[in-house]
């Protein structure tokens, strides 16, 4: 999905702690694209060239938000996972 994103300026790619390995975070970053990942307490492979920026802290409080949202989702609704089509 990074690869199609269309022009040269920098983006942010916000994931959850499923995401944080060596091979996503690398591929990320060769795709000039920065990580936002949540990180894993022990062995996580984002560092601190991306957790020392206020971009990272904000991102990870709006990824939180998110995920709260389909929490809500699943226990009053209902709602197991979504669709295909919206993966």
């Amino acid at each position: 999905m990074i690869e199609r994103i269309e022009g040269n300026h920098q983006v942010t790619v916000g994931t959850d702690k499923g995401y944080d390995t060596k091979g996503f975070v690398a591929e990320t970053r060769n795709l000039k694209a920065t990580p936002h990942v949540a990180q894993k307490r022990r062995s996580g492979a984002i560092d601190g060239r991306t957790t020392r920026h206020a971009g990272y802290a904000i991102s990870q409080v709006k990824r939180k938000r998110i995920e709260e949202i389909f929490g809500w989702r699943r226990r009053w609704e209902g709602c197991g996972k979504l669709p295909q089509e919206y993966t």
